[in-house]
């Protein structure tokens, strides 16, 4: 409680090396087990390699609604063990199959310059020897990137670009924007018929469930955005057919984008939430973030403040992992001592 006998202790800390190595060598033990690179990051691999051969709760992959959520088993203990290809009943069990051990990333924008955390986790999943494909909505046109980007090797797919949603009506934005989007969702559409109208009508409900409080009628328009933008990665996903797992970076448009391509192919789906994307109400309005929470393989985030939140809302909390954004520890590690 007194600044000053804290800066007394330190000082005196700070004049005993002895002392000082023993408090960075505690301080490196925490580093390593916590916030090692290569530990978090495999930890992660294999969350997404489980993906593709465990079994999994039935309402995985489906838009729960709200009464569903409240009924669905908590921490995953009504899970059956894994089980055969044949005998998983989740939705896209047929894409978990070792042919279709890649895994699609979907990110808003890449590569961006303030998201290394993101470039950074695709290098060294492709370290561990994971096969990435990359989705990105945006492409950015920033000046300058982290050095890694170069050394990504994953195919990366730009989404087509997309017109504002600011000052028009879903009936104007959609004539202008379904020229840019029909092929693919035609495709789609052609391929799982029942898929695409059954997702296709949902999203058209959100925009009016989800509409603003103070709209009145005014829609919510940007989830027929978002489902065109889909439509566009699962005709990707359907053409190339080596998909057997996506996972989406922040739980807001993009996780809803994600889940848009889960119902329209089968494939299951995850996604990593982190800042702004959980605490703000407006990106997530009502119950939208426990309904992607519910429908999601898992959810991982980066730190336990984050996941004890997303667990007061997840209808099984066990789903939710702490995966910390990692640090190289080998080179952020103390200098050789020479003896004098």
């Amino acid at each position: 409680d007194n600044p000053e006998s804290f800066a007394d202790a330190i000082t005196h800390l700070l004049k005993r090396p002895s002392s000082c190595a023993t408090l960075g060598c505690h301080a490196r033990a925490s580093v390593v087990e916590y916030f090692d690179n290569d530990r978090n990051l495999k930890l992660l691999c294999q969350l997404l390699q489980d993906c593709h051969a465990t079994n999994a709760n039935p309402c995985r992959g489906k838009l729960l609604t709200p009464e569903q959520s409240k009924h669905a088993p908590l921490g995953g203990k009504m899970m059956a063990q894994p089980k055969t290809i044949e005998a998983v009943a989740y939705p896209g069990a047929q894409y978990a199959t070792a042919k279709k051990q890649t895994v699609a990333y979907v990110m808003n924008g890449y590569p961006r310059l303030s998201e290394t955390f993101i470039t950074h986790e695709i290098y060294q999943l492709e370290r561990l020897g994971m096969s990435l494909r990359l989705f990105s909505v945006k492409r950015e046109r920033e000046d300058k990137v982290h050095p890694v980007v170069a050394a990504i090797r994953s195919p990366l797919t730009y989404l087509p670009d997309a017109s504002s949603l600011s000052n028009t009506n879903l009936l104007g934005w959609l004539m202008r924007n379904l020229p840019t989007f029909w092929r693919s969702n035609i495709e789609v559409a052609w391929r799982h018929p029942v898929r695409y109208m059954r997702t296709l009508i949902s999203a058209l409900i959100m925009c009016w469930r989800y509409r603003p409080r103070d709209g009145g009628m005014r829609l919510r328009k940007v989830f027929m955005k978002e489902f065109l933008q889909a439509g566009h990665i699962a005709a990707e996903l359907l053409r190339n057919n080596d998909v057997g797992h996506l996972h989406g970076h922040f739980c807001h448009g993009v996780a809803t984008i994600t889940w848009f391509a889960s119902r329209l192919t089968g494939i299951p789906f995850s996604f990593t939430a982190h800042a702004k994307d959980i605490y703000q109400a407006e990106l997530n309005p009502g119950d939208l973030l426990e309904r992607k929470l519910g429908a999601a393989r898992f959810v991982a985030t980066c730190t336990c403040a984050n996941a004890d939140v997303l667990r007061a809302r997840h209808p099984r909390p066990d789903d939710v992992r702490t995966i910390y954004h990692g640090l190289d520890t080998d080179y952020f590690s103390p200098a050789p001592r020479t003896r004098v």
